[in-house]
C-alpha cells in the first residue's frame, strides 16, 4: 500500500509513506471509500478477504507491539512499582532527517538506550532493549 500513497516531496524523502500511523490512516480511508462507494456488506467482505493478512501482520509484530506499554506493565506488576522515564540524550541531523537518542530510566537508573528518526521510535527501541535486558536477568 505504501507505494501507492500520494505524498509530498519532504514526506517522500523522510519515508513518510512507511510510517505506521500514515499506513493505518490510509487503510482506514480505503475501507471508508469502499463503504461509501458501495455498502456495508461489500466493505465487510473486503475486510474478511484481508483477514489472513491481518493475522499474519499481528503475529509478525507480536513481541514488538507496544514495547513501552509492555515495559510499563512489567514494572507495575512488581511490588515496589518502579518509576519509568524516558530522556532525550542526543539529537542530530538536519530537520528532514533527524536522529534521536533516548535513554530509559527505571527509578533514575539508566537501563538502556534507543535511537530512531523520531522520539517515539527511539523510545520504543529503548523500551524494547530494556525488556530484553530485564527478561534476560530473570
Amino acid at each position: 500500500m505504501q507505494n501507492y500513497l500520494i505524498i509530498g516531496k519532504s514526506e517522500r524523502i523522510s519515508k513518510g509513506n512507511l510510517r505506521q500511523s500514515v499506513l493505518e490512516d490510509a487503510f482506514e480511508a480505503l475501507i471508508g471509500a469502499i463503504f461509501l462507494d458501495s455498502d456495508y456488506l461489500t466493505a465487510e467482505k473486503a475486510i474478511l478477504n484481508w483477514q489472513d493478512l491481518f493475522v499474519t501482520a499481528i503475529r509478525d509484530t507480536g513481541s514488538d507491539f507496544n514495547p513501552k506499554g509492555k515495559l510499563q506493565e512489567l514494572l507495575q506488576s512488581q511490588l515496589d512499582c518502579p518509576k519509568v522515564s524516558y530522556h532525550l540524550i542526543k539529537q542530530s541531523g538536519p530537520d528532514h532527517q533527524k536522529k534521536f537518542q533516548i535513554e530509559v530510566r527505571v527509578n533514575g537508573e539508566t537501563i538502556s538506550t534507543g535511537e530512531g528518526p523520531s522520539k517515539k521510535m527511539a523510545e520504543e527501541k529503548a523500551a524494547k532493549s530494556a525488556l530484553e535486558i530485564i527478561n534476560s536477568s530473570k
